[in-house]
């Protein structure tokens, strides 16, 4: 059994909290519907800090947690919410594309690769080339379905 895993390439919609209240313009529509249906909400947490600063409380599958300003709230890949500290955000994650950009790029890429190799790279029966359009596929299906 092996005990090692690397995290799935999936897009994510992310936002860092600066304070703004949810319903500012730059607030994005996720985050805003989020609120609107109570699952984030902005407060103060005068329990946690005795000082009574802003946080948005967040309603996660594990519970209620607390993004603090320069937080980051997440929207998972099956419409979760969750907080991120800033330090494991930009460590965890990059500026994305959306999936059929990358579905394009992926095509081209091995579009690019094919006319680069020649018949004797494919061998006669074609193998190489049935296997690439199964490495293709299988790449997009796993994206399709994590």
């Amino acid at each position: 059994m092996n005990d090692k895993y690397t995290k799935r390439a999936v897009t994510i919609d992310a936002w860092q909290w600066h304070g703004e209240p949810l319903d500012h313009e730059t607030i994005p529509d996720w985050l805003k519907a989020a609120a609107a249906n109570g699952v984030i909400m902005e407060t103060c947490d005068s329990a946690a800090f005795g000082d009574r600063r802003r946080v948005l409380r967040i309603d996660t599958p594990e519970g209620i947690m607390f993004a603090h300003l320069e937080d980051w709230v997440i929207k998972g890949v099956i419409g979760e919410f969750y907080p991120c500290l800033p330090e494991v955000f930009a460590r965890t994650y990059m500026v994305g594309i959306p999936s059929h950009n990358a579905e394009h790029r992926t095509r081209e890429a091995l579009v690019k690769i094919a006319s680069g190799m020649t018949e004797d790279m494919l061998g006669t029966d074609s193998l190489c080339r049935e296997e690439m359009q199964t490495i293709a596929r299988r790449a997009l299906e796993e994206r399709k379905d994590p």
